[in-house]
């Protein structure tokens, strides 16, 4: 009510210039009472209309005021203030522009306003990666690689909200460097196993950003492997980037696992186990060098699943949880050595807190509970309700299959049924052709 005061007949030129863009935030936010917003639709409205003369600027704002205004009915209340970035933006009268990055390193802008949701950040990801197949399996991810935190965004969240959770997320006790966040576009969940995944069937898009999906998790140790399957590996690196190992990219190519590991080695080390089967592959087509790391991938316990650090309340206390297509497992960090796993249809509920799931799982008369405490419980929740999801979409696809299926032979039957009493018919009057 005081800034739509402040914003009518107010001779000062610049007061009612900044009361028109405090307007403009407010509305991109939040909407005031039911009561109150005729009078400030109104009030944007007349203003609007004023594109000409002395009241030029303030008829610009207002008509981002009457777009916001629309845009916030539509996606609703804001959960976060607007950012300097958006602030910036609102002053210069200019869009927001918003990088997703890939894991292959390319980097594609999207235009984003205060209401745009994820959704419509994918929509026009989308687009803008020239495809037609559907990308429903894909998800962005909000990532800070210093401090190990993933943040899985739901189709409702609001992009404009993400640059203002960056600047307001506290840094971690016994950190002191800088946080560098970023969205990220990366597959969340497969639609078919994984393990019996077909490369040479997937298309240009779905191969690289697969593939790219798979070198991120051996290279940094969420996949391990040995030391001499790297080599191979590293070399079909190599030949789908079309480079050759040096000292100054080596690092890239070799696991950090491994690195960690063999300390002493370097360039010179790595190079001579790497370089002969590079020598080999040198030359050859970078579509089937992506192929062949993705059939070595799928034979990865749990490939395409997603692996979260999180802590139980018995030995061992640290541990990896992995949602994967067939259920949920939970290794030792380390050697990847299995602990426990459970088919989806063994699983009876679960039920998240802020700090900690709660997976029931056996019989519903002696069910046992797990506590998996993680900062990650929402990515958890997130990625267990879609399997659940799709698992309930395969089994409701096949009921309808096999109800079709007997509707058929039900046809069938009655169709060789009524066949079966013409013949009679036609055998009856063929024995006593005068009778007909």
């Amino acid at each position: 009510c005081q800034i739509v005061k402040q914003t009518t007949e107010n001779p000062k030129k610049k007061s009612n210039i900044l009361g028109w863009r405090v307007i403009t935030l407010c509305c991109a936010c939040f909407l005031p009472t039911e009561d109150f917003s005729k009078y400030l639709v109104g009030h944007v409205q007349e203003t609007k209309e004023l594109d000409e003369g002395p009241m030029a600027e303030e008829a610009a704002y207002a008509k981002m005021c009457y777009e916001r205004i629309g845009r916030t009915l539509q996606k609703g209340r804001r959960k976060y203030p607007p950012s300097d970035y958006e602030i910036e933006s609102v002053w210069n009268k200019t869009p927001m522009l918003m990088k997703v990055h890939f894991l292959d390193g390319s980097v594609r802008t999207v235009i984003i306003d205060a209401a745009c949701t994820v959704a419509e950040t994918l929509l026009e990801l989308r687009s803008k990666l020239e495809t037609d197949k559907p990308m429903d399996t894909y998800s962005l991810y909000h990532v800070c690689d210093e401090i190990g935190l993933s943040v899985i965004l739901r189709e409702a969240d609001n992009m404009a909200d993400r640059l203002q959770f960056e600047k307001d997320f506290p840094k971690p006790k016994g950190f002191s460097g800088e946080m560098n966040w970023k969205i990220l576009y990366k597959k969340r969940v497969f639609e078919d196993n994984p393990s019996k995944l077909q490369p040479e069937n997937l298309d240009a898009l779905n191969l690289r950003l697969i593939y790219y999906q798979a070198v991120n998790e051996i290279n940094t140790g969420i996949q391990p492997i040995p030391k001499e399957h790297s080599y191979q590996l590293s070399a079909l690196q190599l030949l789908v980037d079309k480079v050759v190992l040096s000292a100054d990219n080596w690092h890239r190519y070799v696991p950090e696992p491994l690195r960690v590991k063999e300390r002493k080695w370097g360039f010179k080390e790595w190079n001579a186990q790497i370089d002969p089967p590079f020598q080999k592959l040198r030359g050859g087509d970078p579509k089937v060098a992506m192929q062949r790391y993705l059939r070595y991938a799928r034979q990865w316990v749990c490939f395409g699943g997603t692996f979260l650090k999180v802590k139980r309340v018995e030995k061992p206390y640290n541990v990896l949880l992995c949602v994967h297509w067939s259920g949920v497992y939970v290794f030792e960090p380390g050697d990847r050595k299995p602990i426990l796993g459970y088919r989806f249809n063994d699983i009876i509920s679960w039920s998240p807190t802020p700090n900690y799931i709660a997976l029931r799982v056996g019989s519903m008369t002696k069910p046992y509970e797990m506590k998996f405490y993680s900062k990650n419980t929402d990515e958890i929740l997130f990625i267990l309700q879609a399997y659940v999801d799709m698992l309930a979409s395969r089994i409701q696809a096949l009921k309808t299959r096999q109800m079709v299926k007997r509707a058929q032979a039900r046809a069938q039957e009655k169709e060789l049924l009524v066949e079966g009493d013409i013949s009679k018919e036609i055998d009856a009057i063929a024995a006593n052709p005068r009778q007909h």
